[in-house]
């Protein structure tokens, strides 16, 4: 009788188990994948992207001089960047984008395109829902920050 319990907690243990492996597995992976927040930050007064050498250059809003959402980026391909995490970071050219600074996720489609101070920034950020809505209140900071 005792074995037959003990080898029923072991079939429970062992479920647990595979449970709890599945669920770390789908978290570690969906971080992995949306790992976008490699330090790309927005200030009050600027946005801090991140470089491919692991600096970040700090880009003022009322430096921005063109500003545009793309619904479905043509990435293209590196240019001495590369693609880290599912992040695309560094240098990258595309024949709709021209040459670039990018910290774009693979997985979203759209992006934002961004001039500023004689540089192209496209960035994307969590989805593209996101993305679009980080157009608009990038947008506006732009605006703001001119007047």
């Amino acid at each position: 009788m005792e074995e037959k319990i003990r080898g029923k907690y072991t079939r429970i243990i062992g479920i647990m188990l595979v449970i709890a492996l599945f669920v770390f597995g789908s978290i570690y992976t969906a971080r992995r994948g949306n790992s976008m927040d490699a330090g790309l930050r927005f200030d009050p007064d600027a946005f801090i992207f991140p470089e491919q050498d692991g600096t970040f250059t700090q880009v003022e809003y009322a430096e921005i001089s063109g500003l545009e959402y793309i619904e479905k980026a043509d990435f293209g391909s590196p240019d001495g960047g590369e693609v880290l995490n599912g992040v695309r970071l560094g240098r990258w050219k595309s024949e709709s984008l021209g040459s670039y600074s990018a910290c774009a996720s693979e997985r979203i489609r759209s992006a934002i395109r961004i001039d500023a101070g004689g540089t192209t920034y496209v960035i994307n950020v969590e989805s593209d829902s996101t993305t679009g809505e980080l157009y608009k209140t990038l947008r506006e900071m732009a605006c703001s920050a001119k007047n």
